[in-house]
């Protein structure tokens, strides 16, 4: 996914401080993902690129750690989130 990363459009524009300023992120622990057809964990919406669409911004109280304890997918859910 490394090449992918260095294109992603969310981690370019929080190195330049446009977005997420003070924020921090997890490091990205899942594939990029396609659309699925609405009720397959097959077929794949061949119209969009893949992307990481849900993504995990952090901000703390000054001086306070967080550690993060899962972070992962959920290949099962047939089902979209978007309608």
């Amino acid at each position: 996914w490394e090449p992918m990363l260095l294109a992603d459009q969310l981690l370019i524009e929080k190195r330049a401080a446009r977005c997420f300023v003070g924020f921090d992120e997890p490091a990205i622990a899942i594939a990029p993902t396609y659309k699925f057809v609405r009720g397959s964990a097959a077929e794949y919406d061949t119209l969009r690129i893949p992307a990481w669409c849900d993504r995990v911004m952090v901000r703390t109280l000054p001086n306070v750690q967080y550690r993060p304890l899962a972070y992962g997918s959920c290949p099962e859910l047939l089902t979209s989130d978007h309608i």
